[in-house]
């Protein structure tokens, strides 16, 4: 299941792009996924929705980027408990995160075993490792971990195809025959 926030696709007024939001979601069911929209910004809210449906073990996979977002305390100024409030609703559903290593600026490829939150947040990460609520993905081609959607984005909109081989060849065919994301030929 792949979740897509509409969160992420508002722009600074807050408006929703729905063409770029639907194609999208078009892509991901090209791919054979099975797509849920959804507008739960934060991962802790997702988890809360989705454990409504089901008792059982759930998983939800992202890369170190996302990790570094969920240990951020800017992100639960409004909830109620804070951070220690999030976590609970997050980890405490039978969760577990598999995390994909991602490459930062310097070219270091950050996993679980480099990864570094705040100090004063250092105890709460080491209890999430050490009770198997994360997990790193074993098996991941670290050529693709250059890869940026932002600056993928960047290239379509450009309108070179340098970008077409950073996408599965069925995407960059759809993107090209629609004129999506802003591609020009």
């Amino acid at each position: 299941l792949s979740e897509l926030t509409l969160k992420s696709l508002e722009n600074e007024t807050h408006k929703i792009d729905e063409k770029d939001f639907l194609d999208r979601v078009d892509i991901l069911c090209s791919l054979g996924q099975t797509v849920l929209i959804s507008n739960f910004h934060e991962y802790f809210k997702l988890v809360d929705f989705l454990s409504q449906f089901s008792k059982l073990k759930m998983a939800l996979v992202m890369g170190m980027p996302n990790l570094e977002y969920i240990f951020e305390e800017k992100h639960y100024k409004g909830v109620p408990g804070g951070i220690m409030s999030a976590f609970g609703c997050l980890f405490g559903q039978n969760i577990k995160l598999y995390l994909y290593p991602t490459i930062d600026d310097n070219g270091e490829i950050i996993h679980l075993k480099n990864f570094q939150p705040e100090a004063h947040l250092n105890g709460l990460f080491q209890y999430l490792v050490e009770n198997k609520k994360l997990a790193e993905i074993q098996h991941y081609d670290e050529k693709l971990m250059n890869i940026r959607t932002d600056k993928v984005l960047e290239m379509i909109q450009s309108g070179g195809d340098e970008w077409a081989p950073l996408v599965p060849k069925s995407v960059a065919k759809m993107i090209k025959e629609n004129s999506l994301f802003g591609y020009q030929a």
